[in-house]
């Protein structure tokens, strides 16, 4: 308990000091979107995709992503895996895509996170996120890109 209360506090610092940092630069707001938790059976466990986009600074028509997959489940030292992919479809422009990749769970002491970029364009973009195995899903998500 005293770790998890040293690693919160921790983490709430550092998000303190970097908001502080970019506001104190004038950086304009971003556009984010967040999925949610996306919870599913991996490979040899159970545990859950949290995924979330944003618009790059200063790159017009392209987000930018990072995705995780937490065990919930023991796996006795062995990789849990599971096959995750990002569509998108711009509403205004009618362009499509998808990024896929496969995820590897995240332990007790290991932090393994992918990161990605969606050449979507500008303009209203549309934005789900399975997998390939059973899942719950979560809600499609929207985001306007500049």
């Amino acid at each position: 308990m005293r770790i998890r209360r040293m690693v919160i506090g921790g983490v709430a610092a550092v998000a303190t000091l970097v908001g502080v940092s970019f506001g104190a630069a004038g950086q304009a707001a971003a556009a984010s979107a967040n999925f949610g938790t996306l919870r599913t059976l991996g490979s040899i466990c159970i545990g859950g995709v949290n995924s979330y986009v944003w618009d790059i600074y200063n790159r017009s028509g392209v987000l930018g992503g990072q995705m995780t997959f937490d065990l919930w489940t023991p796996t006795f030292g062995q990789p849990c895996t599971v096959g995750v992919s990002v569509n998108w479809r711009n509403l205004d422009s009618g362009a499509t895509g998808t990024y896929s990749s496969v995820l590897t769970g995240n332990g007790t002491f290991d932090l393994r996170s992918q990161q990605f970029e969606l050449p979507t364009g500008p303009g209203r973009v549309a934005l789900s996120l399975t997998t390939d195995r059973p899942d719950l899903p979560v809600p499609d998500t929207e985001i306007v890109v500049p």
